[in-house]
Parts: C-alpha cells; sequence; structure tokens
C-alpha cells in the first residue's frame, strides 16, 4: 500500500532459543487493513459482520482522504469551500508518500470544480509541485486574479528550476558526448576514425575459433568533428493534450541552448506558433512562453520553421505532438518529405511524459513512418540518451 510510516507493518517475534528459527512477519492485522483501505468502506462487510476490519485512528484519516476524492455520493464536496480543501491537502500530505500525492492531487483537479479554489493563493502554498500542476496553472493563466496569478506564477517558476535542474546534467554530459564523437557510420573499410570497441562489438557474430580472434565485415567510422548534426529544431505541439510534453520540451531545449557547439531552435504552436528561440538562456521565461491549449496545425509549424533549416544534413527536426492536426495533413506530408529528401533528420515524439503509452493518430504516425520519419514516444530521464543517439545518426529503434 502507499502509506508512510502509519502505513508500516509491526512484527511478531517468537522467543529466542537455542535451535529456533526467528521469523519477522508482517502484522496480519495491519495487512487487514491494508486490504480495507483498498476495497473501501462499498466494498467491505458491514460492521456487525465477523468478517470486517475496524481501522485504527491513523487508518481512518488515510482512509477518509480516499473517500472524500473517490466516493460517488461525496463527489463536489472537495470544491465546497477553501477550508475543506485545504484540511483535505493536510490530511493527504500526512497520510501518503509524494508519488501518491501528486497522484490524488491532480485527480482531485480533474475530478472537481477546482478552479476557482486554485485562484485562492492560500490554497497554492498547500499543493504540492510537480509537472502536472505546472501544466494546470499555465492553462488557467490570466483567468487567475492578480494576487493568485503571482503566486501561481512562482508555483509554476519553482516546478521549472526544479525539472531544468533534474534534467541539466544527464542532458548536457550526453549531447557534450555525441557532439565530441561526430556521427556514426557503418562502412566496408576502417579509416583514422574508426571506432575500434564499436567495430568489435558489431562483429562479434564473425569470431574464429580457430584463429582466436574477430575478423569484421563492416567497421564503424566516425564523421570528421562538425560535420554531424549541429542545428535542432524542436517545434512543440502545445494543445492541452500535450501539455506535460510541452513543458518538458521547453526546458530541455533550454538546457540544450546551453552548449554553444549546438544551435537550438524551439518553436510552440496550436493553430498560432510562438518563436521561443530568443527566450532560451533562462528555463523559466522559456517555459512561461509556453501557452498551453488551442488546437494542432502542425503543417504551419513546419511551414515556419523551414526558413531556418540552412544545412539540412547538419539539421535535427524533433516534432513533439499526438498528430491529431487540424490542419493540412497533405501539408504535413509535402513539407516533411521534402526536408527529409534533404537530408534532415525528422523525429516524431509522440510525447515526452511519464505516463506510459499516449493517445495519437495512428493512421498519420504510419504515414510519417513511411515517409522516413522516426516516430515513437519517450520519456524525460530517457530523452537525454535518445538526444545524443541522434545526434550521432544511431538507431532509435531501442527508445521506441
Amino acid at each position: 500500500m502507499l502509506g508512510t510510516n502509519k502505513l508500516k507493518g509491526t512484527k511478531n517475534e517468537t522467543p529466542k532459543g537455542e535451535g529456533q528459527l526467528h521469523v519477522e512477519t508482517p502484522d496480519l492485522l495491519d495487512r487487514a487493513q491494508k486490504w480495507r483501505l483498498v476495497l473501501g468502506e462499498r466494498g467491505s462487510p458491514p460492521e456487525d459482520d465477523p468478517a470486517s476490519v475496524q481501522l485504527t485512528e491513523d487508518w481512518k484519516a488515510a482512509d477518509q482522504v480516499v473517500d472524500e476524492l473517490y466516493e460517488a455520493d461525496k463527489r463536489g464536496g472537495l470544491a465546497k469551500s477553501s477550508a475543506k480543501l485545504t484540511k483535505w491537502l493536510g490530511q493527504l500530505r500526512s497520510s501518503y508518500p509524494p508519488e501518491a500525492i501528486t497522484l490524488m492531487q491532480r485527480d482531485a483537479i480533474e475530478r472537481y470544480e477546482l478552479t476557482r479554489l486554485l485562484a485562492e493563493p492560500e490554497i497554492l502554498e498547500t499543493l504540492e509541485p510537480d509537472v502536472h500542476l505546472a501544466a494546470t496553472l499555465l492553462q488557467l493563466g490570466r483567468l487567475l486574479p492578480e494576487k493568485a496569478r503571482a503566486m501561481a506564477d512562482r508555483v509554476v517558476a519553482d516546478i521549472a528550476s526544479r525539472l531544468a535542474k533534474k534534467l541539466e546534467q544527464p542532458l548536457l554530459r550526453a549531447v557534450r558526448s555525441a557532439l565530441a564523437s561526430g556521427e556514426l557510420r557503418t562502412q566496408a573499410k576502417p579509416n583514422r576514425h574508426t571506432d575500434w570497441g564499436r567495430t568489435v562489438l558489431a562483429n562479434l557474430k564473425h569470431y574464429q575459433p580457430s584463429l582466436k580472434t574477430i575478423i569484421p565485415e563492416r567497421f564503424v567510422n566516425r564523421q570528421a568533428k562538425g560535420r554531424g548534426l549541429r542545428n535542432v529544431h524542436l517545434l512543440v505541439d502545445q494543445s492541452a493534450s500535450m501539455a506535460t510534453s510541452a513543458i518538458h520540451a521547453a526546458l530541455a531545449a533550454a538546457v540544450m541552448a546551453k552548449l554553444p557547439s549546438l544551435r537550438v531552435r524551439l518553436v510552440a504552436f496550436d493553430t498560432e506558433l510562438a518563436d521561443l528561440s530568443d527566450l532560451l538562456s533562462d528555463p523559466v521565461e522559456t517555459l512561461f512562453g509556453v501557452q498551453l491549449g488551442g488546437g494542432t496545425d502542425i503543417h504551419r509549424a513546419l511551414r515556419y520553421e523551414e526558413q531556418f533549416i540552412q544545412s539540412p544534413t547538419e539539421s535535427l527536426v524533433v516534432l513533439i505532438s499526438d498528430l491529431y492536426e487540424g490542419g493540412s495533413k497533405g501539408g504535413v506530408v509535402r513539407r516533411m518529405q521534402a526536408m527529409i529528401d534533404s537530408g534532415v533528420k525528422v523525429i516524431c515524439l509522440l510525447a515526452l511524459s511519464d505516463e506510459g503509452r499516449p493517445s495519437y493518430d495512428q493512421a498519420f504516425a504510419k504515414t510519417l513512418t513511411e515517409l522516413g520519419a522516426i516516430v515513437f514516444s519517450t520519456t524525460p530521464d530517457a530523452f537525454p540518451d535518445m538526444m545524443a543517439a541522434a545526434l550521432r545518426g544511431e538507431s532509435l529503434a531501442r527508445f521506441g
């Protein structure tokens, strides 16, 4: 179960003696109360039933938090007053660990009409900061009164700083390594740029037992530095369905822009578009440039960005979208095909989040794959290695 110290089991101890095995097991009552918490009041026997489990005070508090959120006949109760919501948030924090807090907090915002209460600074101060809260506050935007908006901006800035700090070291380390190594090519002959370690690994199946050596058939060679991918164009769908992906992408762009040897551009789009490239020196400002909500016009974004692709063979376009195109699908196909034919490497990330398999336009994803685009989804934790592999020219199959 999800609990903190109050949800931990106790120990049953057998008196120790010579020849006895000392065994520690979770307390059975504690285990029964966990099941009672999972089943809820409705799914449990009535109190007068011998099979019923009576919760202790600590367990009752944890149970009440769940009931307030998920019991159907209490739906709407949290939205009646800020005092009640504040009390519920306090009980949530004291009963559950951070990962459960953010999950139930997100459910509360979605299930109840909490927009009005989020406009109160004292409520904002009690919320657990995470990327979903940042997305919610960014979407509320100017609907909040001035005092609450200032508090919301501070909360979003804090979340942006935390996420950027978490991402910075692994992303910079991975991209620096990729830029230093150049692009990998599998070729028939070795040269002075041959990566012998990778060549050995690629040819293990050609090991000759009689000779006790490997006879390579293909060699993994690196291009000379400066000839690999050096221009990264991120086109980020900021429609409501892509909210958390847009946040992660914007912060990743700001982090990569710290590298002087990499030219990074960022365009956020829905039916309109915003070129945020000039804001990349500040992750917080970059994030505030993202205006979540609206529809999706990928064609317009591609048409705008193609004017900035000066060296196609050195350019990587990363389109982050669920591909539910509201503009011209035919236009997307034509422009993306032209980019790929000119030597641009194109990646379509269906999601950049920890949420699992995303909802996306599968038919359109297949169409873009057939053009030569690399289409898949990934997580923020895997993004640094994915970018490094893309800049090196390696296969991205392991990330899909």
